[in-house]
């Protein structure tokens, strides 16, 4: 798997860590799982826009889950 890395200034293979992301939404702090992309050549994140997507889209289902819960 490649992508292009900033850092780096081109495409490079990447692997994948998942954590736990905390982020503020309207006030209210929620944590989700996340998955990350780091180059393998120079270890900083990059950008993979399916992660981006997904992780957008699991922090808001952790605070529809915590405003529903309040």
């Amino acid at each position: 798997m490649k992508r292009y890395c900033y850092w780096c200034d081109k495409d490079v293979d990447y692997r994948i860590v998942e954590k736990v992301a905390e982020v503020e939404i309207r006030g209210v702090r929620v944590a989700y799982p996340a998955k990350i992309a780091l180059c393998c050549e120079c270890g900083k994140e990059i950008y993979v826009p399916e992660f981006d997507d997904a992780n957008i889209e699991n922090a808001r289902r952790a605070y529809q889950e915590k405003v529903n819960h309040l």
